[in-house]
């Protein structure tokens, strides 16, 4: 015996949202700072989308007090949750703060190397992020935009539990 059309359209439906959860994995990058992030909100640089973690580096109080970098191509309307960590051979407190495309802070707050700090909110409409640190004397940090859901593998999700719940098994004649 085959497989009922509710089976084949299950399994359909969970590939699909396989297939969608390992591209969104995939899209996953890490960036380095080579040269110097932009000391300006006007200037920030921004990131290839898909940018998910950053290490940088703050620190020469003449030429290097803030970095400004911009994170594009999320899902607006949906969390997000940006994780700030100072690299060990950092000393001292760095601010953080997360803005949106206007310069409105959208969270902000101070981090060092024993005390992480988790900006969270709400992705604007037109889907960017600018985050800026700052210190006046340096050191290297991560920052972590941690993984938001896409709709759309919700949705696939939701359909086949929704199918899963609601089949019925035909009679057997």
């Amino acid at each position: 015996m085959g497989d009922s059309p509710d089976r084949k359209l299950i399994r359909k439906l969970l590939a699909a949202t396989c297939l969608t959860a390992a591209a969104g994995a995939a899209q996953a990058t890490t960036f380095t700072e080579s040269t110097d992030f932009s000391n300006t909100f006007a200037g920030a640089n921004l990131l290839p989308v898909g940018t998910d973690v950053v290490i940088g580096s703050v620190g020469n109080p003449s030429t290097d007090t803030d970095d400004y970098f911009e994170l594009s191509g999320l899902t607006a309307g949906t969390p997000f949750d940006v994780n700030f960590t100072a690299i060990p051979v950092f000393h001292g407190v760095i601010a953080a703060q997360v803005l949106d495309s206007s310069d409105a802070s959208l969270g902000t707050g101070n981090f060092d190397q024993g005390m992480p700090l988790d900006l969270t909110g709400t992705i604007p409409s037109d889907g960017i992020l600018v985050v800026r640190t700052q210190w006046e004397e340096g050191g290297p940090y991560q920052v972590t935009l941690h993984a938001v859901p896409e709709p759309a593998t919700g949705a696939l999700v939701a359909t086949g539990v929704a199918a899963l719940v609601g089949r019925r098994r035909k009679p057997e004649r």
